[in-house]
């Protein structure tokens, strides 16, 4: 696996280096330090953000490394746009299709 994120001599990020030097000050800058976020909040906003951009489940399930879609599922249902008129209007059109 490639990783996007290095420390600034190399090598693997330290996380606690990270968190102390990174994200306690950006947290406290924006004032948020009462809100409960938290590195992980991350995910989920990266996951939220991506299922609006239309991300599928087996998609988010890899870039979230999650071993089944169902752990995507039961987290983030929610958030995709209910389609059933979708559905429907495309098998319509496809009937159509086929009997004419």
């Amino acid at each position: 696996m490639i990783t996007c994120f290095q420390a600034a001599r190399g090598g693997p990020v330290n996380l606690n280096n990270w968190r102390n030097r990174v994200w306690y000050p950006t947290v406290s800058g924006l004032g948020m330090e009462d809100e409960g976020v938290t590195i992980h909040s991350l995910r989920h906003t990266y996951a939220s953000f991506a299922i609006a951009q239309g991300a599928d489940v087996k998609t988010l399930q890899m870039q979230l490394g999650h071993s089944s879609p169902s752990i995507i599922l039961n987290t983030y249902t929610a958030l995709w746009p209910e389609r059933l008129d979708d559905v429907a209007d495309a098998i319509e059109a496809l009937r159509e299709r086929e009997l004419a």
